[in-house]
């Protein structure tokens, strides 16, 4: 990533992460005896209410460094939760699930590296921001 620089072991620990969604996931698809579709219905608007939850705790001001810290990284595993998992599909079985996940994981692995690929192209003699802004162009707003 810009400023930490990227390393393969970010993408396997994201790729282990989504291999615990899988898991996890499925688990409570069987023990609730209900189809994956729903529960990623029941998990997207779980995501969402803890998003706006976190958000508006984070944001307050008289919140300590040491708890913001805390919240900052929770909404942050959130935030990559919401990323991986395929809401806008309908699932059909737990390995089409897998499959879904781990695509969307490697998706943004090469995000990451293309981001600080082009992030190091400008060299240190740019501004910070000018480096980042350069990435996303690069990656988010490329001509179709």
């Amino acid at each position: 990533m810009a400023i930490c620089g990227y390393n393969a072991l970010m993408g396997s620990g994201l790729r282990e992460f989504a291999e615990g969604l899988v898991l996890s996931i499925a688990l409570k698809t069987n023990k609730q005896k209900t189809t994956l579709t729903s529960q990623l219905v029941s998990e997207r608007d779980e995501i969402e209410l803890m998003k706006r939850y976190l958000l508006d705790r984070f944001t307050r001001s008289e919140m300590e460094a040491d708890t913001n810290v805390s919240i900052s990284g929770f909404l942050g595993i959130v935030l990559i939760a919401e990323a991986l998992l395929p809401f806008t599909q309908d699932i059909n079985s737990e390995e089409e699930f897998r499959t879904s996940i781990l695509r969307n994981t490697q998706e943004l692995v090469d995000i990451l590296q293309e981001f600080e690929a082009l992030f190091e192209e400008d060299g240190k003699h740019v501004a910070i921001i000018d480096r980042i802004k350069h990435a996303y162009r690069g990656i988010f707003e490329k001509s179709v």
